[in-house]
């Protein structure tokens, strides 16, 4: 008969529990730019330009 020799006690070594992979950050959403409000042009800047171009481009043709 073969007798089995008996194994050394080993400790057994403390497992590294595996860390909980940490939890990936929302993307923080990039917020929606505010669309320039158009400002009330005043009338009188229209009119002028108007004025403006329209003697510009008379006295061009003339």
């Amino acid at each position: 008969m073969v007798v089995e020799k008996p194994k050394p006690k080993v400790a057994p070594k403390p497992q590294a529990k595996p860390k909980p992979a940490p939890a990936p950050k929302p993307k923080p959403k990039p917020e929606p730019k505010p669309k320039p409000k158009p400002k009330p042009k005043p009338k009188l800047s229209l009119t002028l330009t108007l004025t403006l171009t329209l003697t510009l481009t008379l006295t061009l043709t003339l």
